[in-house]
This record gives structure tokens, sequence and C-alpha cells, in this order.
């Protein structure tokens, strides 16, 4: 069903969620193929996001997505997270790329591969995009820690998913990594 509306019993989650996907698919997250960002994605219950070790060390403990495939078009889905009223709150992960085989990066992403990171509140219905990754603005092997302020939704409810897509031309067999999510409170800082 495209553009269909996704919804679970889990209902929403507070400051303090994290998520580092020691079992996958996490409880409440959702994977997913196709569609787009103005629709969402088209069929859930599917994709070829798995579980894998980050930056491909062991065989658990992150959300891996392999891009290679010609058409691929995969998200990954978190749930409903409750953004307070007053104060700053963020997202929070960490992201890894390495070849397929081995913790090396030595591939290039092609000119049409990419990973999103993308945004919805509950009174919205298309996704906005957070960030992407792509072969202007790859990751490298190195573990990377990307922070969102997501304040600007005070008092909504967010989604956030991680969209991966190989379109016509297929380059490089890369992996990307997800790990260490949280929805949590902007440290204040001491001057």
């Amino acid at each position: 069903m495209a553009g269909a509306a996704f919804t679970t019993d889990c209902g929403s989650y507070d400051i303090g969620y994290t998520e580092n996907f020691n079992s996958f698919v996490p409880t409440c997250w959702a994977k997913a193929e196709n569609g787009d960002l103005a629709t969402g994605p088209a069929v859930f219950g599917t994709g070829s996001w798995t579980a894998d070790g980050f930056g491909n060390v062991g065989s658990s403990g992150s959300a891996r997505f392999n891009i290679y495939s010609t058409g691929d078009n995969d998200w990954l889905i978190s749930p409903m997270f409750n953004v307070p009223a007053s104060g700053l709150s963020q997202v929070k992960f960490s992201a890894i790329m390495t070849n397929y085989s081995g913790t090396a990066l030595t591939d290039a992403l092609s000119g049409d591969d990419k990973l999103e990171v993308l945004i919805k509140s509950s009174t919205q219905t298309a996704w906005s995009v957070l960030y992407t990754v792509n072969a202007a603005n790859p990751l490298t092997a190195t573990a990377e820690v990307f922070n969102f302020d997501v304040s600007t939704f005070a008092g909504e409810s967010i989604q956030i998913a991680f969209r991966a897509v190989e379109d016509a031309t297929s380059g490089g067999d890369i992996n990307v990594y997800i790990d260490d999510f949280m929805f949590v409170e902007v440290p204040v800082l001491d001057n």
C-alpha cells in the first residue's frame, strides 16, 4: 500500500531512550522498502537492513545495510519519540562505512548511492532530510558520532528513519552501519 501509515502498539518514548541494536529488528523499530519522502515507505516488514558487527567487527550489535544492488530503497524506522515542550533534546547515533568484506574502506559510493537520515513529526505527512551521506559527503572506516538537535519539534512526537538508496548505477560494494542510537537531552556545558 503506497503511502500507508505505519503504526505499532508501542506508543511513544520519552527522553532517555537508547538502542544498541543487540537484537534486530529492535522492539518498536520497522524495516520497510520503496516509496519516497513525500509518501514514506511503500512496503513494511521487508527490506535489506540486517544485524552485523559495527564496522564489520563481529556479527551483531549494529544495524547494517549493504549499498550494492541497483534499485535498493530500504528504510529502517525508529519508534515515535516525545519531544519535551521545554529544554533541548537531540537524536544521537554512531555511523561507519566499510567495504562489504573487511574493516577498511577502499571502494567509493557511486554518484547516486546515498544514506539519508530522515525525520518526520506527528503533524507532518512527508519526511524531511536531516543529513545525507553520498559520494560528495561520505563516511569513513572510522566511527563518527552524529548529533541532531530536535528541540524545534517541542511538544510534538517525532520519528527518525535511515533510508539507503542505490538507484541506477551500481557502485562499490559498501556496508553502512548504525549503532548506539539515543534520544536524549542536550547536555548543558559549563563555562
